[in-house]
């Protein structure tokens, strides 16, 4: 955790590094290029597409991971509107993969891992299919909305 006083201390300082290791490949092979969150999550982008992967920093020290795909700049417009899908919501109930803010980390290792399950048993399976069909990904985020 950061020294900072205030949410910032919350920040996980290793999120970023860690994240670009171990998904950066896989979604550069997609076109994809990442930048940092303000809370040092990912997004990565390709076109008006975007995937954040990130953590809710209200969780340290055993941080919750958090899973977003989108259209536009963020999960929200200008106006308020979402414009993101948080990954549970694609996934059925009965999904195990489903309960993935309980796969928690606190350190580099842990995390590496958490983000290792995020992509194979999400990301692959699950959130590809959106960024690859966006009118699929329009009338998901619509539906959510």
């Amino acid at each position: 955790m950061n020294d900072s006083s205030g949410w910032e201390r919350l920040i996980c300082d290793y999120f970023f590094s860690v994240c670009v290791r171990i998904l950066g490949p896989y979604f550069q092979s997609f076109g994809f290029i990442e930048e940092k969150s303000k809370i040092s999550g990912v997004v990565f982008r390709r076109n008006d597409i975007f995937v954040e992967v990130s953590y809710l920093p209200e969780s340290a020290p055993n941080y919750s991971p958090s899973l977003i795909i989108g259209i536009g700049s963020s999960k929200y417009d200008d106006t308020g509107k979402t414009t993101g899908l948080p990954a549970w919501a694609i996934l059925s109930e009965s999904d195990e993969a489903r309960k993935y803010s309980f796969w928690r980390f606190s350190d580099d290792e842990e995390l590496a891992s958490v983000l290792a399950r995020l992509k194979f048993e999400i990301i692959q399976p699950h959130i590809r299919p959106f960024w690859e069909d966006r009118a699929r990904l329009e009338r998901a985020i619509e539906c959510f909305d």
